[in-house]
């Protein structure tokens, strides 16, 4: 996965100067973002006759002299020419690496906001804390950063073969390799092993470590990677998985769209084993 756009971004919690002209917007509609025909965010320029409906801006960083900052409006009504609202799944996927991460951040960071605006201690109200990205709480001083829940994605291969699975959950139609959140004390490794075991019965071998990819739904950072098989038979749990097999390059169900860590593992198995 490319690094240097990612180098680009400062994360910030506070503008570094008044807002100018060529800063840019992430602006909301529920689950919807606005971009323009070629994939770009608008400017404040752009979304003037935006910013009296604006709720809730928030700084994310900056990209050079740039500002980043993303809010929520909840009319779609005088929209700026040539822009448009997108589903913000599918944004994250079509954009550009640096763009991706941007709505990443975006989403992740709207969605703390909204839910930490009260202590989970003392039940008090929360306030931004002046020299980080946290809130604190006003009456006992609890802080809460923006949590983020590491979760590991695996392609694991027999003799030129590769493990997919599909989900019970009818949204998605197609087979992928298997993932699953990290519990409390694992290693990424262990995670690994545990949620090949859990899911499709199987034992895995020679775990490395092959990519990342922030996901905010909710707040899962994706660990991805490559693995060989050790012994088992496929049994599927009938929970979350509700059927596995192992599939030649040649032989791929449907499978996830591009731009997903999904199906960069997939591609990689297919160039690998062609």
């Amino acid at each position: 996965m490319p690094e240097t756009p990612y180098l680009q971004f400062t994360p910030g919690h506070k503008a570094n100067h008044p807002l100018l002209p060529t800063d840019q917007w992430l602006v909301f509609n529920g689950t919807k973002l606005l971009f323009d025909g070629n994939g770009n965010f608008p400017t404040t320029t752009d979304i003037q006759s935006l910013q009296p409906f604006m709720i809730d801006p928030l700084y994310l960083g900056s990209v050079v002299a740039t500002q980043i900052f993303c809010g929520e409006i909840t009319t779609e009504a005088l929209l700026p020419e040539h822009f448009s609202f997108v589903d913000s799944r599918a944004a994250i996927l079509q954009a550009a690496p640096e763009n991706s991460m941007l709505i990443c951040r975006a989403i992740k960071i709207r969605s703390w906001h909204r839910k930490n605006r009260y202590c989970g201690v003392c039940g008090s109200s929360t306030r931004d804390k002046l020299n980080e990205r946290a809130k604190e709480c006003i009456q006992c001083g609890s802080v809460v950063f923006p949590r983020i829940s590491p979760a590991v994605i695996l392609a694991i291969v027999n003799d030129g073969k590769i493990l997919l699975a599909r989900s019970k959950n009818r949204n998605y139609a197609f087979h992928s390799v298997i993932a699953g959140f990290v519990e409390a004390g694992e290693s990424l490794e262990t995670s690994a092993q545990r949620e090949a075991f859990e899911e499709v019965g199987i034992r895995i071998k020679n775990i490395r470590y092959f990519a990342s990819q922030p996901w905010p739904f909710p707040d899962s950072l994706m660990c991805a990677f490559t693995a060989e098989y050790d012994g088992g038979d496929i049994v599927v749990d009938n929970i979350e998985i509700e059927s596995a097999a192992w599939y030649l390059p040649s032989e791929l169900p449907a499978i996830p769209a591009s731009g997903s860590v999904s199906r960069k593992l997939i591609d990689w198995f297919v160039q690998t084993y062609s």
